[in-house]
């Protein structure tokens, strides 16, 4: 593994976990280290296996990867804050603001 970028062993890793055909797959920041091409396969394959009927739990950062799920679950400081339905979210851009709100709503409260 010394001899692999961080992109091709977070591959080598999505392959290894995929080759069980599991049902449920948990998902931590699985575009991290890849590049924008190689993020993109990463969102398809994803897509692809959720339309295949697994079951995607996606921890990410990037609002650009989350718009692709339908709920997002919104967490801080170990609790969840709230969901947001990301068809109720025009673009990454809106569904970033109503995940900010949820969060400074919650800190308010």
């Amino acid at each position: 593994s010394d001899q692999l970028s961080g992109g091709e062993q977070q591959r080598v890793a999505i392959a290894r976990a995929l080759v069980t055909n599991p049902t449920l797959i948990l998902a931590d920041e699985p575009t991290g280290n890849l590049d924008s091409v190689g993020a993109a396969a990463i969102t398809q394959l994803i897509k692809d296996l959720h339309a295949k009927g697994r079951t995607i739990v996606l921890i990410t950062h990037d609002a650009q990867l989350a718009h692709h799920a339908e709920t997002v679950h919104v967490l801080g400081d170990g609790q969840l804050k709230g969901s947001l339905e990301t068809k109720d979210c025009a673009d990454a851009a809106i569904l970033t603001q109503r995940y900010l709100a949820l969060l400074n709503e919650a800190s308010a409260a």
